[in-house]
């Protein structure tokens, strides 16, 4: 490949002023100063880089760049914008411009024939290539923020000549009420807050106000039951609501139009975050179009798309055809208020298995083994695996930054995409591959909805090695049931055909097999905790634009994958039909672990009289106070106070207790590992006065031993008297899972074993337990990590 650098265009956005011109348009200069542009010429074309001051965003449309800007409309009502373009300028001649090919990411089987998605492409796929120099990409509503998204290009290209031009001064008119202002904002001004950066007063509601709320069937809410208390203990208002009721208290033309009303009326009053808890036999799906239609499309062609539900300003069917989100027929939103995430799971065991995996990811990943969140795993084959002579692989690791080591050999296909017959990878290497643990996982394959192609005769051509969702043992083909169990479940994205149809796997649709997004999510104390991927069809060329987006944002802007989603949207409106099918599964509030979390410790906890009975706890990372941490009381599983951490690391909270009371403390906060400890109450009348433990010396509990364990560990004790010993174990939230021990002992010291299970005899989740022996006058408890 040959980089021939021609000049070089340095574009500087000069805010001069903003006047109306004798038309009533808004008017704002926007100055090129034209000196460098980056042509990269091979044997296919020419691709034009365009070089930027101040990190401008710039993406690409029909081989030419757009300038992508974000304004504020602080007053009025903006309608619509145009450019007013001079000093024209030849850049370079005889050019002929390399675009990139869109291919389907669609493996191909018995029941659909590969020409259904070369049709898609050619027939309704609406890529947007804009014929002016400035044209809305979003026009949407956040709350009472109207943020408009314009792309300018700067840059001219007729096709017969070869010539390549570009306008050194460009203005633009924005046009609307009379009293229109706006105002240029970045990208990270036009998100949310991150969650990293809450302020004490946004973190824990104090007003009543629902911040999270579970969708989802009767039988569902007691598998969920955990989830809600652990959300509850971050500072989250939780509340469940039955889908049931939802479709019987509201209005609309079916159930899915009934529960997004529903969702429009707690979004006015402060709803942030929706879990739908169930696929479509639990929770209704909305079906999307991505082009106009005067006819009903076929299954095929229509996303299921929970950004319906996200969004709550649009008009989905304006014209009334019962074809939803068509682009000017109706008025959809791409821009989603409230954020959404799915679990397609229809039975309460998968619910279960999710939310166990889920609690422990948050509170104290890989039980301990954190480096595994530090490493990336690349699934690639076929033309993404040589994409752009490299590989999307390749492109998308260097999005990481430095402290994330990527794996880009293992299961990628070799010795090409293109080769005949490939040796590798093989099926059962690449199930070990993936079992070893990875924090990020991503599949740049040729998918169906029950698994992908793992590498096949040249460009995805018969024969076909796979990786199925059913269960098998390894061989030819590769199953994922057979994934590990390790406690180290992941973020998995896949840019792959039908990998998140969660409604194939029913008529009319053939297959009977779940699909990937449902098999990783289910998947016992591994595979994924959140899942991103399309329900329809993702493209070669484009899809892997939006995953590199996705790591963008959630590494240097905010680490919660549901807003990364949104995010990768606002950028590629004109990518339709993957805005519509691309959706987020898992908890929508969770943050993704970009780095190795940092300790938290407890270094004092007590009960001290002020005028009330306050339980003080001070937080710290060892060395220095902890400032804005959630601490949370629970009594006997019930959270009874909750405080965020002041600057010196202290939270005190007011409680009624006796002196047989005991309670275990919670903190959280965002970065850290979860501290938990259990309280036993002392009093303390001043800090004069303290007169230290009251705990008998003689008494003791050591840490149980191996720690961490699987699933049998043994608890060593000393009593000095013959005495009542009970031995109970609890979980992270304060509930009595199991009592291991509870019978008279002599003095000395004495041994009893906890092999993992509950009163029922139940294996429990990895995760954090505590172990309390308690005897007349004594109790200790101890910190274990069960890790499977």
């Amino acid at each position: 490949m040959k980089k021939i650098v021609i000049i070089s265009i340095t574009l500087c956005l000069l805010m001069l002023c903003s006047i109306y011109d004798g038309e009533g348009a808004l008017r704002e200069k926007v100055g090129f100063e034209i000196n460098s542009v980056s042509l990269t010429t091979d044997q296919t074309g020419t691709t034009i880089e365009l070089n930027t001051v101040d990190n401008q965003q710039v993406t690409t449309t029909g081989g030419l760049p757009v300038l992508i800007r974000r304004y504020l409309v602080k007053n009025g009502e903006f309608d619509s914008v145009k450019a007013v373009t001079s000093l024209k300028e030849t850049i370079a001649e005889n050019l002929t411009l390399k675009v990139e090919p869109d291919v389907a990411t669609f493996a191909g089987d018995l029941g659909r024939d590969k020409t259904f998605y070369v049709n898609e492409l050619e027939r309704f796929s609406e890529k947007y290539t804009p014929t002016s120099s400035a044209f809305v990409i979003d026009n949407s509503r956040d709350g009472d923020k109207q943020i408009v998204t314009i792309g300018i290009r700067p840059l001219d290209f007729d096709a017969m000549a070869g010539t390549l031009t570009g306008y050194s001064d460009i203005a633009l008119e924005f046009f609307g009420s009379a009293d229109l202002s706006m105002e240029q904002i970045s990208e990270s001004e036009s998100q949310n807050t991150p969650l990293l950066n809450r302020s004490s007063a946004g973190f824990a509601s104090t007003s009543g106000v629902v911040d999270y709320l579970i969708v989802t069937r009767g039988d569902f809410v007691e598998a969920f039951s955990e989830l809600v208390q652990w959300k509850t203990a971050k500072g989250l208002n939780v509340e469940v609501a039955l889908i049931s009721d939802i479709i019987a208290g509201n209005s609309g033309l079916d159930d899915a139009e009934k529960l997004r009303n529903y969702l429009i009326s707690r979004y006015s009053s402060g709803l942030k975050y929706v879990l739908l808890g169930g696929d479509e036999t639990v929770v209704p799906i909305r079906y999307a179009y991505h082009a106009n239609s005067s006819t009903q499309p076929p299954l095929d062609l229509m996303n299921i798309c929970d950004l319906y539900y996200g969004d709550v300003n649009g008009n989905w069917d304006a014209d009334g055809d019962g074809v939803y989100g068509e682009p000017s027929q109706d008025q959809p939103d791409l821009y989603a208020e409230l954020l959404v995430g799915r679990l397609p799971f229809r039975n309460a065991t998968q619910v279960e298995s999710y939310v166990n995996k889920l609690i422990a990811y948050e509170q104290n990943p890989g039980a301990g083994d954190y480096d595994y969140l530090n490493r990336a795993l690349f699934i690639s084959a076929d033309q993404m695996r040589d994409y752009q002579g490299v590989g999307q692989h390749s492109l998308l690791a260097g999005s990481y930054p430095s402290h994330v080591t990527s794996d880009i050999s293992d299961v990628v296909e070799a010795p090409t995409g293109d080769a005949a017959n490939p040796a590798t990878p093989l099926a059962p290497s690449a199930i070990q591959t993936m079992s070893q643990g990875w924090g990020m996982m991503t599949l740049l394959i040729h998918g169906v909805s029950d698994g992908w192609v793992l590498r096949s005769h040249e460009y995805n051509e018969w024969p076909k090695q796979f990786l199925f969702t059913a269960a098998g043992t390894d061989g030819d083909h590769g199953f994922l049931p057979n994934l590990a169990s390790n406690g180290k479940p992941g973020v998995i994205y896949s840019i792959g055909c039908d990998n998140a149809a969660f409604d194939m796997d029913a008529p009319p649709f053939g297959v009977t097999n779940p699909c990937v997004a449902e098999s990783f999510l289910a998947k016992a104390n591994g595979g994924a905790v959140c899942f991103v991927g399309y329900s329809r069809w993702g493209w070669v060329a484009s899809s892997w634009k939006l995953e590199e987006a996705f790591i963008d944002y959630v590494y240097n802007t905010n680490n919660n994958g549901a807003e990364a989603v949104r995010y990768s949207k606002t950028l590629f409106p004109y990518y339709r039909d993957l805005c519509y099918g691309l959706n987020y599964f898992g908890d929508p509030e969770m943050d993704i672990w970009t780095n190795i979390p940092q300790e938290l410790q407890i270094t004092r906890n007590k009960i001290k009289q002020t005028g009330e009975i306050v339980i003080a706890v001070e937080v710290s990372d060892g060395s220095s106070a902890v400032a804005d941490a959630m601490v949370t009381i629970t009594k006997n599983g019930e959270i009874i106070g909750q405080e965020l951490s002041a600057s010196d690391g202290y939270a005190n909270i007011a409680v009624d207790f006796t002196l047989a009371d005991e309670f275990v403390v919670i903190v959280y906060k965002a970065g850290y590992a979860v501290e938990a400890a259990v309280l036993v109450p002392e009093i303390v009348l001043d800090a004069d006065d303290e007169t230290g433990s009251t705990l008998p010396e003689v008494f003791a509990l050591y840490q149980n031993f191996p720690n961490p364990f699987n699933p049998v560990t043994t608890l060593r004790f000393d009593v000095p008297t013959s005495t009542r010993v009970v031995v109970e174990v609890y979980n992270v939230l304060g509930q009595l899972i199991n009592v291991i021990a509870d019978n008279y002992v002599g003095p000395g010291t004495h041994e009893v074993e906890w092999s993992g299970v509950d009163f029922a005899g139940r294996a429990v989740s990895s995760g954090v337990y505590f172990a309390r022996m308690s005897s007349p006058g004594f109790s200790h408890a101890i910190k274990m990590s069960l890790l499977k």
